[in-house]
C-alpha cells in the first residue's frame, strides 16, 4: 500500500502525484520539448533553403534581364544604322502588288 510520503505535490492544482508519474510526466514534457526544438530546426531549415533557391533564381533573372537588355541595344543600333540605307517602306505599312497598304 501507498503512503502519504509516496505522494508528491507537483502541478499548478496540487493534485498528488506518485513519484512514477512524474517521473512520466517529465519525461513526456521533455519528449515534447524536444519534438518542438526539432520541428522549429527543421522548419528553420526549410526557410533558409528556400531563401537561398530564391536569392539564386532571381540573380540568374537579373543576369537575363542585362543580356536582353543589351541585346535590345544591339538590334536598336543596328537597326538605326540600317533604316537610312533600307529600300522597304517605313513603320507600319507594307507593299501588295505594287498597291501601298496602311497597317490598321
Amino acid at each position: 500500500t501507498l503512503k502519504k510520503k509516496d505522494y508528491i505535490n507537483f502541478s499548478n492544482h496540487n493534485t498528488p502525484y506518485l513519484q512514477s508519474e512524474k517521473n512520466e510526466w517529465t519525461k513526456r514534457r521533455e519528449k515534447n520539448r524536444d519534438a518542438a526544438r526539432k520541428s522549429r530546426r527543421k522548419q528553420t531549415e526549410r526557410a533558409d533553403e528556400l531563401h537561398e533557391s530564391l536569392e539564386h533564381s532571381n540573380s540568374a533573372l537579373h543576369k537575363e534581364i542585362a543580356a536582353l537588355k543589351k541585346e535590345l541595344h544591339l538590334l536598336t543600333t543596328s537597326l538605326e544604322r540600317h533604316e537610312p540605307y533600307c529600300r522597304l517602306p517605313s513603320k507600319g505599312t507594307y507593299l501588295t502588288d505594287d498597291v501601298d497598304v496602311r497597317m490598321m
